[in-house]
């Protein structure tokens, strides 16, 4: 166990750490506008991505947990779901094109849509629903980091030898990680299972089971990964780079919260009201404590990660940042009141409606940017602290009618 956990966490904080890495080296190579194009390929990826798993992860890997022991529904199960995956993925890479092809900032580059395309059906081959489903925490642990790492390694020896990279090669980069990690480790597993013809049954249900959960994980993914996109519609492709490079770096602290949200989720509501308001309070003071500190040393933070080709290149990146910075405070407060009746009570639909409300809302707000003219990187950022405030609000007013 000790030598199982202390793979696990290594392979955890190389995954965790190589983006990091990767953005200091790419914003030092890719002029903004380059890497403006790069942040809204990937973000439009990764959001279909989340349509193509489909909510395997969940059905998936629970139904695997429960036929462990009996090979012919092993098979049938991992059947069913290369099934439901193959068809989300074609779909999910079909609206990748037309969907990259129309924005602004990519309509003049013939490749790049093609690669997000081709990027989105990589993120679909992910075995990582069959490894959790099984148990196999070291190899679950190599299919959600090594890839991660391969791009950077991957990157940094095109630098090594000269490579002049652009936004269309670290896309084939990330592509032949993936492809070559994934399709490694299914053939390491594929041996285990009795394969089969899918049957309608499994199928229906393993979509049945997770429904929920899915739509819930889609509905967050919409204010993640596609507000570069969502800015090239209005903004040039270097005003998306610098709020790219922003938003990855509030992104990467968001991150360190996860292991704190994982404590915390299923303790909440679950050990009485007194315990509940000791937690919560605990993780906002926490929350504060690290967005003051992070506001104290914003600007060399800034200027080590971005360089000062970014932080010349536009007047208002300390505003962008400000306000973005103020997600570090609201959404750990806000996914802790929102997930934590999903734990405590099963209220899934409950998570659902109001993440549906706020996705909403966001869809609105930028739809009145677009149409007014006043789509900025300091517009985009309010609005998406905005809409985790709203996120908050509903949490808080649902969990007090409880």
């Amino acid at each position: 166990m000790i030598r199982i956990l202390t793979f696990v966490y290594i392979v955890t904080f190389l995954g965790m750490a190589s983006p990091a890495i990767l953005l200091v080296l790419l914003v030092r190579i890719l002029p903004p506008s380059a890497y403006g194009q790069l942040a809204a390929v990937q973000g439009v990826a990764l959001f279909l991505s989340v349509f193509a798993d489909l909510g395997l992860t969940y059905s998936g890997a629970a139904a695997l947990a429960k036929s462990r022991r009996d090979p012919e529904a092993l098979g049938a199960v991992v059947s069913s779901g290369l099934a439901l995956r193959a068809l989300a993925a074609a779909v999910a890479s079909g609206i990748a094109l037309p969907a990259l092809t129309a924005n602004p900032t990519l309509s003049g580059h013939v490749l790049l849509p093609y690669l997000g395309a081709v990027l989105t059906l990589a993120y679909a081959l992910s075995p990582a629903w069959v490894l959790w489903g099984l148990d196999r925490q070291r190899t679950l642990a190599l299919a959600e980091h090594t890839p991660r790492v391969l791009l950077l390694i991957l990157t940094s020896g095109f630098l090594i030898i000269g490579t002049k990279l652009k936004p269309e090669n670290v896309l084939m980069l990330q592509i032949v990680g993936l492809v070559g990690v994934y399709i490694t480790l299914w053939i390491y597993v594929l041996p285990n299972f009795r394969l089969r013809v899918p049957k309608m049954q499994c199928l229906l249900a393993l979509g049945r089971d997770s429904l929920l959960l899915f739509s819930y994980r889609f509905l967050a993914a919409g204010f993640t990964y596609l507000n570069p996109y969502v800015l090239g519609l209005a903004c040039s492709a270097e005003v998306v780079g610098i709020f790219a490079a922003v938003e990855k770096v509030v992104r990467a602290g968001l991150q360190l919260f996860e292991p704190l949200l994982r404590y915390y989720l299923p303790k909440l509501g679950t050990g009485g009201v007194r315990l509940e308001r000791q937690l919560l309070t605990r993780l906002a003071v926490l929350a504060a404590g690290f967005w003051l500190v992070l506001q104290l040393i914003a600007g060399p933070l800034l200027a080590i990660v971005l360089g000062p080709r970014y932080i010349n290149g536009a007047s208002d990146i300390g505003r962008v940042f400000f306000l973005l910075s103020l997600l570090l405070f609201l959404h750990p407060l806000s996914k802790a009141l929102l997930l934590s009746g999903v734990f405590a009570r099963s209220q899934t639909s409950r998570a659902l409606v109001l993440e549906a409300l706020a996705l909403s809302t966001f869809i609105v707000a930028v739809t009145m940017l677009l149409y007014t003219g006043n789509m900025r990187p300091d517009t985009l950022a309010a609005t998406l602290v905005g809409v985790e405030a709203l996120l908050l609000i509903l949490s808080a007013t649902a969990r007090g009618n409880t």
